[in-house]
């Protein structure tokens, strides 16, 4: 795989808005593809075709403008991870496909005039997020060029010790169409009497708006269609936007067809719920990993997580990259994708390092700093792991990764421990707080379990009873306000309770909320269901496996089968059969050579050597 720059993009998310079937819904929306780091996503309630473009969907960067359109199909293609939608316009019909690259990481959306030309307006617009605006101080530039049109979004934060941090994102926005007509400038294309067009978005993330470089950006966009044979320049070539359409596309499939496996879910003599709950995974979990739905992985990821900064969010996406990389053992993705994000993060967070305090960080709020602990906590110790793993390959960075480590082991040394209230509870507030506030809908403190399993925690017994208590408390004060729905309370205590194999607790929750299932979110029960099926932990250090096989199945799930679920350590499971709690039967194929220690309903069985490419059928 060929390096991708350094500067790696946060988050990039496309919000594409219709008329029709969405005019009546409540401003949801919902994501339909992306690539891992950046996504396309679907927002029901515009009245007009239009692209929206966020920064860590924290910060909207610009919005592209499609006026006089009404849609008249979408289909999202979930096996080739592209939106197709056809539209009416005053000049004839059209059809656009819009995907995130996997590849390039370049948001692609293509026009074709399926009926008279194309002949359009797309207008070049600032962020709408007014709120963000007035908070942040935000700032957007939008400039045409000689072949492009940049955008510069940045926005100014202040910090305790009164420096001020820039952040932002920097877009080049590149259109080829079949004609010689199309035009660009400061706030909008114009395509007349087109019959094709592509537009390419190309985008990164700027820890200070100084590093800003526009021209980097258009040069990758050139340097792929020279590499690739394509004459960009030749205004004549009436195939143009679909040949670079279909270069990008191909580009993008193989590696989005390796990541998006599905995943087969049966459970024998259901009722008429556990038919509803395997049909819903099947649907659902198409994107292979732990979280399901990973066309949407930051969403899937920050489900569970309202009250968190933005800056701590980005250490937790940089953790679930990590965590994506155990799945895939992709050293590529972890070099050129995730340690330069990884990079960026640190060096904003030692930024707002305090001198004088026992926590060393301004960012631990005063609402939920157990949870933040835990994610500085995760970061670093990801980090570590991700520059362990890196050094080994003995190449130019080598110093630099090794150089790194004990910084972020002088950083981790900071952070507290977790500890357990008077109520004998997982403490919610490590700043001073001697028992929790037990009226509150949600567990935050319990990151550790409902984001990644924390071996600290299940090494200790009386952490873990204190989690299972502040479950059983939170449950009790939900049930008696009669808190119902999908909400990020539900997420944490089932995720939590799958985690320290209550299934029946996890199972309840989830039955118990079925009036309020839909589309929308039942990709927040499909990583329920994961971990209640499988949970895994890979230390790469030692290149061994733990895998727990059905830890939180209910009690009524005596039958089933999965098939084709990946694990952490590169290894999938390509057949789950029980019959009975005690009669399990597993095939399971690794990537490499890897030593698997193999747990059933949390109880160990068996260590076993698996040999790259070979199945092995462990039974018990």
């Amino acid at each position: 795989m060929k390096k991708l720059l350094y500067t790696i993009t946060f988050l990039l998310s496309i919000a594409i808005a219709h008329t029709n079937a969405f005019a009546n819904s409540n401003e949801e929306s919902f994501i339909v593809c992306g690539n891992g780091i950046n996504t396309i996503e679907m927002s029901a309630n515009s009245q007009k075709n239009s692209l929206s473009l966020s920064y860590k969907k924290f910060y909207n960067v610009l919005n592209l403008n499609i006026a006089n359109t009404v849609m008249q199909s979408r289909y999202e293609n979930i096996k080739d991870g592209d939106i197709i939608e056809r539209y009416i316009t005053e000049s004839g019909e059209f059809t656009q496909k819009t995907f995130v690259s996997r590849k390039d990481d370049f948001a692609v959306i293509f026009l074709h005039a399926d009926k008279g030309s194309l002949n359009q307006i797309i207008k070049i617009l600032p962020p709408n997020s007014k709120s963000k605006k007035n908070t942040t101080g935000a700032k957007t530039t939008i400039k045409a060029m000689d072949n492009y049109i940049h955008v510069l979004s940045s926005f100014s934060k202040q910090v305790n010790n009164g420096d001020t941090l820039l952040s932002g994102n920097e877009a080049v926005i590149r259109v080829f169409a079949n004609n010689t007509k199309t035009t660009i400038g400061n706030e909008e294309i114009k395509l007349k009497d087109a019959t094709e067009a592509i537009i390419i978005v190309a985008s990164k993330t700027l820890i200070s708006s100084l590093e800003s470089n526009p021209t980097e950006l258009n040069r990758k966009i050139d340097n792929l269609l020279v590499e690739n044979q394509i004459n960009f320049s030749e205004k004549k070539n009436k195939r143009l936007p679909e040949q670079i359409y279909e270069m990008l596309f191909n580009r993008h499939l193989p590696l989005h067809k390796v990541e998006s496996k599905t995943i087969s879910f049966t459970l024998r003599n259901a009722d008429e719920t556990d038919n509803a709950i395997s049909e819903m995974y099947n649907k659902m979990f198409y994107k292979g990993l732990c979280y399901g739905d990973l066309q949407v992985i930051e969403t899937d990821n920050f489900s569970a997580l309202p009250k968190l900064s933005s800056l701590v969010k980005q250490e937790i996406q940089a953790s679930f990259l990590y965590d994506y990389y155990l799945y895939t053992l992709d050293k590529d993705f972890l070099k050129d994708k995730v340690f330069p994000y990884m990079r960026n993060v640190r060096e904003e967070i030692e930024k707002t390092l305090k001198s004088k305090d026992s926590f060393g960080f301004y960012l631990i709020s005063k609402n939920d700093p157990t949870m933040e602990v835990t994610a500085h906590i995760f970061f670093y110790r990801d980090l570590i792991s991700t520059c362990n793993i890196l050094s080994n390959d003995m190449d130019e960075n080598m110093s630099y990764y090794q150089e790194l480590i004990p910084k972020c082991e002088q950083v981790l040394s900071l952070l507290p421990p977790y500890q357990i209230d008077r109520n004998e509870e997982m403490r919610r507030n490590l700043l001073g707080e001697t028992l929790n506030n037990q009226e509150l809908p949600d567990v935050p403190q319990l990151l550790g379990l409902f984001y990644r399993n924390d071996p600290i925690i299940y090494r200790n017994y009386d952490i873990r009873e204190a989690c299972r208590t502040t479950i059983k408390t939170c449950i009790e004060y939900r049930n008696k306000q009669n808190i119902k729905g999908l909400d990020a309370g539900f997420v944490q205590l089932a995720l939590s309770s799958a985690a320290l194999g209550d299934g029946d607790t996890a199972y309840r929750l989830i039955t118990d909320s079925k009036p309020y299932w839909t589309d929308l979110s039942n990709r927040e029960i499909v990583p329920i269901l994961t971990k209640m099926l499988l949970q895994s932990y890979y230390s790469p250090e030692s290149n061994r496996c733990y895998l727990n096989i059905l830890p939180a199945a209910p009690t009524k799930w005596t039958e089933g089968e999965l098939k084709g679920a990946p694990v952490r350590g590169g290894i999938t499971i390509k057949e789950l059969v029980w019959t009975s709690a005690e009669n399990i039967n597993a095939t399971i194929e690794s990537k490499t050579d890897i030593t698997l220690d193999i747990y059933i309903h949390g109880k160990f069985i068996k260590k076993v050597e698996l040999q790259a490419g070979v199945s092995q059928t462990i039974t018990t």
